[in-house]
């Protein structure tokens, strides 16, 4: 299945969680140059209560980095080479893009980086190892989840998925469940949510939850907010008619046990 955001290869967000207050968002849009190319940028506020200082995240993904590679399936080829034109922005090829992104990151105020998923367009080795090597230049720290698109070999000929595991493990964690303790709260990624979350990503996500520090979570699938219908109608006018968020209403993913309890921890009067 894919996830790809139509035409749009690029996204970025670079909220802060600042101190004081009630939780509130706050957003706005502006224009910066990343190389040669321009790019939106969105800004979010978020305020958590207890917070002591302001924390600025960086938030990109979808870079879908694609190469016409020697593990290509012949059969695919002309349709890896339409992925390279459309995960291009401006003429720009993605595989270059990531060059471009690495040294806007590193210049700017950041305090800490998100990778939401699909960095990969798929895990051909080739691919694994341009983002290995971008990340390697990379001087901040982050957290880079993965979906199906960074982990299957989608296009591929003799690649299993163990050998697509093996690539994400050698470009950094790919735990179930990562956590990064932020101070004030705590940085908390569902690695493979285009999946049911695993027993094992459960019980760390429940560990985090039970230090009560509030918990920013990193997701590449939406979850569905309570009573508000606004993102599954967005999501089946893009992705034909497909709910593509996880949630207890009419939704293109079935809940197994473990996922069910993640979200009504989620939801829960209490979570934080």
């Amino acid at each position: 299945m894919s996830h790809r955001l139509k035409k749009t290869a690029v996204n970025f967000l670079l909220f802060a969680a600042a101190a004081a207050g009630l939780l509130s968002l706050a957003s706005g849009c502006g224009e910066k140059k990343v190389g040669k190319t321009d790019v939106k940028k969105e800004e979010v506020t978020v305020t958590i209560p207890g917070m002591t200082k302001e924390v600025k995240l960086l938030y990109l993904s979808d870079l879908h980095i694609t190469t016409l590679n020697d593990q290509v399936s012949e059969s695919d080829r002309d349709t890896v080479s339409g992925r390279v034109e459309w995960s291009s922005l401006n003429g720009v090829p993605s595989e270059k893009l990531l060059d471009d992104w690495i040294e806007y990151i590193n210049a700017s105020s950041a305090d800490y980086v998100l990778f939401g998923a699909d960095m990969l367009d798929c895990c051909a080795k080739k691919n694994a190892e341009i983002l290995k090597a971008g990340l390697e230049k990379l001087k901040k720290p982050y957290m880079y989840i993965r979906a199906d698109h960074d982990s299957k070999p989608y296009y591929l000929s003799g690649v299993t998925d163990d050998d697509c595991l093996g690539y994400q493990n050698g470009i950094c964690d790919n735990s179930d469940v990562m956590v990064e303790d932020l101070g004030d709260f705590l940085l908390v990624g569902w690695n493979n949510s285009t999946e049911n979350i695993t027993g094992e990503g459960l019980k760390t996500f429940k560990a985090a939850c039970d230090t009560g520090k509030p918990i920013v979570l990193l997701t590449h699938v939406p979850i569905e907010p309570l009573g508000d219908e606004s993102l599954a109608e967005a999501s089946r006018k893009v992705f034909d008619g497909r709910n593509l968020i996880w949630g207890f209403g009419d939704s293109y993913y079935s809940l197994d046990g473990n996922t069910e309890e993640l979200l009504k921890i989620i939801y829960s009067k209490d979570s934080p």
